[in-house]
């Protein structure tokens, strides 16, 4: 099982955080992004590199406990507002 959260760090910087449960590995980045941080959204999609690279068949990919807070107001994945 993977967790990810991304936490906006002041001055446009963003940081992304993966953690990888079953091995207790763990990644961290930090990125400079001009973002208006008024919405969220979740998205699985393939890689890219000049083309759809392909992947391997890991089944179906589920989004559990997917919340996002803005101006100090939480929401889940399913709550559009």
């Amino acid at each position: 099982m993977i967790t990810t959260e991304v936490q906006y760090m002041f001055g446009n910087k963003f940081q992304l955080t993966l953690n990888n449960i079953t091995t207790g590995r763990s990644f961290s980045t930090t990125q400079n992004a001009k973002a208006q941080r008024q919405s969220a959204e979740w998205v699985m999609e393939a890689p890219w590199s000049g083309g759809v690279l392909p992947l391997t068949n890991f089944g179906t990919i589920h989004f559990t406990g997917s919340q996002a807070t803005i101006n100090g107001i939480t929401g889940a994945i399913n709550n559009a507002a």
